[in-house]
């Protein structure tokens, strides 16, 4: 399965997408099938890459901790390069139940950053094992979504979930639901994933003078010595509510990797385990963004003076015309484990092209 691209499309703006490339069982090809062992010389054995060999044992285990055990199945796990897609099929990985007929079951896995390097262990786990599904149990992909939201299956398609976050390490109970669901798609919705009602306002904050509590910060990649092609502001020409709002405007020279952004935490307790947070801001670009997007993020992390936030959360595709050109964008962090200690609103901007734009009116409500 795969991410498809990192952010939402907003048609407008934007020309990438938030939602997951999800990997696809492809039917059986007309290729020969020839497996690799370690040394990478040809082999009709199935093999499995020394990085995948813990994911393939856990999952056998937890499989036969359910009553199945898949230990007997032939099955080969492997790299390949990020050029090779078959078809016009963008992925991550793959799952193959009895590879081309020969009684073999297969998963391939991307070679990137994106795909497997760049992945915390509990995200690689995410993706491996929905395709275990695939190639160890024959599951098809699963549509739908719990009531809480979330989706139904860890076998979800690209059009109901991000294939890296169906749960993340501090989610025991989800986890355990997904592997249960893997055996038993007619297994009963948990407690958890019950409709969330509204509880309270966490922030409406109109942006002041000073900005309170928002920092601006421009993201580089690494090891890079290139200009600062992002500005920031308080604007008060452009707003929803007078008479200010953020800006950030971006250059031409902008680097593909490089990201600007406005951010804000808050503290967070006494909430109930599972609760959603939804955020919700106005924004307004003065030109389309070149090779670019913007987003409303919310990160979570479980320590209040961490800076590596352990789930990350995109605005949905649709937006809200609200009046002079801006538009409303919502983010939902779905199911945030009691862990999460500290949350983080980002107000997100890539671009290539000379740009400003504006935030106003960001409202964030907890929904237990």
């Amino acid at each position: 399965m795969t991410r498809v691209i990192l952010f939402c499309l907003i048609a407008f703006l934007c020309f990438t997408c938030s939602k997951t490339r999800i990997g696809h069982t492809l039917p059986n090809s007309e290729e020969d099938i020839v497996f690799e062992n370690e040394n990478g010389n040809g082999t009709t054995d199935p093999t499995i890459h020394i990085q995948f060999q813990s994911y393939y044992d856990n999952f056998i285990e937890e499989m036969l901790l359910r009553g199945e055990d898949l230990s007997d199945i032939p099955i080969s796990i492997e790299f390949v390069n990020p050029n090779f897609q078959p078809g016009d099929v963008s992925y991550c990985g793959l799952g193959y139940f009895n590879y081309i007929e020969t009684g073999v079951s297969k998963v391939e896995i991307v070679n990137s950053g994106y795909c497997w390097t760049g992945l915390s262990d509990i995200e690689k786990e995410n993706l491996i094992f929905h395709e275990f599904g695939h190639a160890l149990l024959n599951r098809s992909h699963t549509a739908g979504l719990l009531p809480n939201g979330l989706a139904t299956s860890l076998m979800c398609s690209s059009n109901g979930c991000n294939t890296f976050y169906i749960y993340n390490a501090y989610q025991e109970a989800q986890r355990s639901y997904y592997l249960d669901e893997l055996l038993n798609e007619n297994i009963n919705i948990p407690s958890w994933a019950g409709t969330k009602t509204y509880s309270s306002t966490l922030d409406d904050d109109q942006i002041s003078e000073t900005a309170e509590g928002w920092i601006p910060e421009t993201i580089f990649p690494a090891n890079t010595n290139s200009n600062n092609p992002y500005s920031f502001s308080i604007d008060t020409n452009q707003f929803t509510s007078a008479p200010y709002a953020l800006a950030i405007t971006t250059t031409s020279n902008s680097e593909s990797n490089t990201y600007g952004n406005w951010y804000k935490d808050y503290t967070i307790a006494d909430f109930d385990d599972c609760s959603n947070l939804i955020a919700e801001v106005n924004f307004k670009s003065t030109n389309s963004l070149e090779n670019g997007y913007l987003n409303l993020i919310i990160d979570l992390y479980d320590n209040i003076d961490s800076e590596t936030e352990f789930k990350r959360h995109y605005a949905e595709i649709e937006t809200t015309a609200v009046g002079s050109g801006f538009y409303r964008l919502r983010t939902t962090a779905i199911c945030i484990p009691d862990d999460t200690a500290k949350f983080r609103i980002r107000l997100y901007v890539k671009s290539e092209s000379n740009a400003t734009v504006y935030f106003d009116d960001l409202k964030v409500d907890m929904y237990d």
